[in-house]
């Protein structure tokens, strides 16, 4: 198991169990407005580069749609301006700084080797879910199979 990746849940293409900062995102990123919104690490790739998933559709000017009810990115004034006006709120949207990437093929070499669980997911899911409680649910959810697997320690080295 990669060191990088053991037992993080992964929401593709941007979606991990977030390892929070110490930062709220007013102070990650230069002209955002005071918002109570904590800024994870979503993974090892430009961690210098703020990315973020939102429930609020196209009320942020160019978000791309994901699935039913979620989002990524959009523009930064849009955003800016409804964090102002609070017309939207800390738990229509998360924010990371960096992203997990494969290379061509990669993601695909390692499905075909089962290296990865696949399990279906909702927006309400991500949204609702306790970020630190993200992984014990969601194996919850996968059923009386992997339940065992909410007892491994999350740290391999631990074990």
């Amino acid at each position: 198991v990669d060191a990088l990746f053991d037992f993080h849940h992964f929401f593709l293409p941007v979606w991990c169990e977030p390892e929070p900062t110490n930062f709220m995102v007013n102070e990650v990123m230069d002209g955002l407005p005071n918002f109570d919104a904590r800024v994870y690490i979503g993974g090892p790739v430009e961690r210098d580069r703020l990315f973020f998933l939102h429930t609020v559709g196209d009320r942020i000017a160019h978000s791309s749609k994901v699935m039913d009810g979620l989002y990524c990115g959009g523009d930064i004034e849009s955003l800016s301006q409804l964090m102002r006006d609070g017309e939207i709120q800390p738990h229509e949207i998360r924010f990371f700084m960096g992203y997990s990437g494969w290379s061509r093929g990669q993601l695909e070499q390692e499905l075909s080797e089962n290296a990865w669980l696949v399990s279906p997911v909702t927006a309400e899911v991500l949204f609702t879910t306790c970020p630190d409680n993200m992984w014990e649910a969601s194996v919850r959810r996968m059923g009386k199979k992997y339940q065992h697997w909410r007892y491994f320690p999350l740290n391999l080295e631990d074990n």
